[in-house]
């Protein structure tokens, strides 16, 4: 069901089981997913981890010290009641993910409407946070302009003039769109993320 973007009872003909046997076992698999998450999205916490990501992403293109491109997608769900309002003219969540070198995920923050702006979710983040508590250095993220200038975060120039400043800005594209590929390598093999296809309950 979450492959394919299908219904329950879909994924139900296709198990051989009943559509309510599939409703109650789904519960129990989606916790036994989330029980893995810390598993397989960490942020690169120790000196040995943060070395290799920064290595990883300099062979790119040169950046030093960089620890992950950050970006945000929409994914449309169907909102608890207690929060419908929040969503209620666009039922989309606002996903913010940071990714290593590799595309892979290594932090997420799921719980924002579509309306809120990319730049308050990061600013209300347990890892905005630990940069500003000075945990990760002289470490760096890769964002577009939305998310404004920080100590930590490289955001495009808006009007480059110079050769250096337009080859920094090719730079720093061909770098973050590594998150944007990581989103859309998601919504096409995960496709209850897609909002143009499906919902998430």
């Amino acid at each position: 069901m979450l492959a394919s973007g299908s219904f329950q009872t879909t994924g139900a003909l296709v198990a051989g089981i009943s559509q309510p046997s599939f409703s109650a076992f789904l519960p129990k698999v989606l916790d036994a997913i989330i029980s893995l998450t810390p598993r397989h999205i960490s942020f690169p916490n120790t000196q040995q981890k943060q070395q290799e990501t920064k290595q990883g992403f300099y062979q790119i293109n040169g950046f030093l010290h960089m620890l992950g491109a950050i970006g945000c997608t929409h994914v449309r769900i169907v909102p608890h009641a207690a929060t419908e309002h929040l969503y209620r003219n666009r039922k989309h969540t606002h996903v913010q993910a940071i990714v290593d070198h590799r595309g892979l995920i290594t932090n997420i923050v799921t719980k924002y409407p579509r309306r809120v702006h990319d730049s308050f979710i990061f600013r209300h983040s347990t890892i905005n946070q630990h940069f500003q508590d000075g945990r990760y250095g002289n470490g760096l993220f890769v964002a577009d302009q939305g998310y404004g200038i920080k100590p930590w975060i490289m955001t495009p120039l808006a009007n480059p003039s110079t050769a250096a400043e337009r080859a920094y800005n090719e730079a720093h594209c061909r770098t973050r769109t590594i998150v944007e590929r990581t989103f859309g390598i998601q919504k096409s093999s995960i496709r209850c993320l897609d909002i143009a296809r499906s919902s998430l309950l």
